[in-house]
């Protein structure tokens, strides 16, 4: 049976666990179109292909499909949790689930982990206080924020919302993040 693997690097390649190692190292083929050849290279030199990253997501499905016409096992290198915050890979996993072939994700960390600290480490904040909040699932539900940094999720279904509802989170936004050093706000359709 063919078997695609999605699998996450992490946050960085010191992230890499040694299961991924393991089912990369036991797979016909890697491929990815996040990290260079020289990076694929390095992890399996007998079997790697870079896609280009400037490719849409029906080009990338349609070239690791193509794969599965000489390889059985083929494994798709990502960061962050695959399936969450990761559209490309979503798409991924959506597409070979219906074409009857196994698909296996094995995250290395969750997308929170990795945005998290992408904001940390680009705006150089070293005490990890962060308050995290998804737009509008869970942000009318909350008292105000103490919090120095406070992340806010899916602000693109703020434009498809109504007046009244947009100007109470406006007053709320306000209100309960005034005391918060840095508010981080992003935008992301699910």
């Amino acid at each position: 049976m063919k078997k695609l693997y999605i699998c996450s690097v992490g946050l960085d390649w010191d992230d890499l666990s040694l299961k991924v190692i393991k089912i990369i190292s036991q797979s016909d083929i890697l491929v990815s179109n996040f990290y260079s050849e020289n990076e694929l290279k390095k992890l399996k030199p007998d079997g790697y292909r870079f896609i280009n990253n400037g490719s849409s997501d029906t080009d990338l499905i349609k070239q690791i499909e193509k794969l599965f016409y000489n390889y059985k096992t083929v494994v798709y290198l990502t960061r962050g949790n695959p399936l969450f915050l990761n559209i490309v890979s979503l798409n991924i996993y959506s597409y070979f689930r219906k074409k009857r072939i196994k698909v296996e994700v094995i995250p290395a960390v969750s997308s929170f982990d990795y945005v998290i600290n992408m904001v940390m480490k680009k705006f150089k904040i070293r005490v990890f206080e962060f308050s995290v909040f998804f737009y509008p699932m869970n942000m009318l539900k909350h008292e105000a924020c103490d919090f120095k940094n406070s992340l806010i999720f899916n602000l693109d279904a703020f434009n498809k919302i109504d007046g009244s509802y947009r100007e109470e989170f406006i007053k709320f936004v306000f209100k309960s993040f005034n005391k918060s050093r840095n508010l981080y706000l992003i935008a992301y359709d699910f």
